[in-house]
């Protein structure tokens, strides 16, 4: 339990580093540590992003984005942004089986990950260090 002891501050830093690489056996500290928050708790399988149409349906889904979404890396940006409204204090993503995503597409990993950047960094210049929104890889 030592191991997790500072997670739950590693999450409420809204600074970077905005990416966090656990192993599978932290993922009950992580959510845990996001209900302890009052945080957001999303967890998309990265196995399953084949390609940009399976990114922009799974987070679509997960998300529950408008009919709007435009399907493309900046409406991605934009539709998380308006998490924004939600009673959340912060933001947690999980991506689960990261490494094969990493092995199989390491293109679309890094398109993500800047993606997700993106976001985590406004989030932090717009409400002054107080909201973090953190990606967690988990392999």
């Amino acid at each position: 339990m030592k191991k997790n002891a500072a997670l739950p501050a590693r999450l409420a830093d809204s600074g970077k580093p905005y990416l966090l690489k656990l192993e599978p056996e932290d993922l009950p500290a992580v959510r845990k540590a996001t209900t302890d928050l009052s945080f957001g708790f999303w967890e998309i399988d990265a196995k399953a992003l084949t390609d940009e149409e399976a990114v922009w349906d799974l987070f679509a889904k997960a998300f529950a984005f408008p009919a709007h979404f435009g399907r493309n890396w900046d409406s991605l940006i934009d539709c998380l942004r308006d998490l924004d409204g939600t009673p959340f204090k912060g933001y947690v993503l999980v991506l689960s089986g990261a490494e094969a995503l990493a092995n199989r597409d390491p293109e679309l990993l890094g398109a993500l990950i800047d993606c997700l950047d993106n976001v985590s960094e406004e989030f932090d210049q717009w409400k002054g260090g107080r909201v973090p929104f953190k990606t967690v890889l988990i392999d």
